[in-house]
């Protein structure tokens, strides 16, 4: 609805709610949403903190999905911090995770960034081989809007 601060306030509250009745899961996803929250208004300080440790809940609950699931939004704070290698490790781990999980539409999610974060690099080449394979997966899942805006960004290196 547009109103950053009221969206803070209720990830803050169902945050504090997820910890009290120890739900650990629910308590990353705040964070997560906290972390975007962050990135949002560019405080990309507090949305890395927030991101990884999101993360780190996951991996304490051994929840493998979601730990690639929230290494997604810390990998886009992580490149506006310019620390694109390290984002570009999240994402390489958070594919194959999807991968394995047999998840098609995050695998190509997880691509797109990859290119992006390539790009940001300077790794041309390398950005429009991820775009691509974006592209192929989000046009074989019927999501055709999706793969045409991963092709443009790939376009633009041929």
């Amino acid at each position: 609805m547009g109103d950053l601060d009221k969206a803070r306030d209720h990830f803050h509250s169902s945050r504090e709610v997820f910890r009290a009745n120890g739900v650990r899961r629910g308590e990353g996803m705040a964070l997560l949403s906290l972390g975007e929250h962050a990135r949002l208004i560019g405080d990309f300080d507090a949305a890395v903190s927030m991101g990884s440790d999101a993360v780190q809940v996951f991996i304490e609950i051994d929840d493998a999905w979601s730990e690639a699931w929230g290494a997604l939004p810390l990998a886009k704070s992580i490149t506006e911090l310019s620390r694109g290698r390290e984002a570009a490790e999240l994402l390489v781990r958070a594919s194959r995770t999807f991968d394995g999980f047999k998840d098609r539409r995050s695998l190509a999610m997880s691509s797109d960034l990859l290119g992006d974060v390539h790009h940001q690099l300077g790794e041309t080449a390398t950005a429009a081989d991820h775009w691509l394979y974006a592209a192929e997966i989000y046009e074989s899942l019927g999501e055709d809007t999706l793969g045409e805006e991963s092709r443009t960004k790939a376009r633009r290196f041929e």
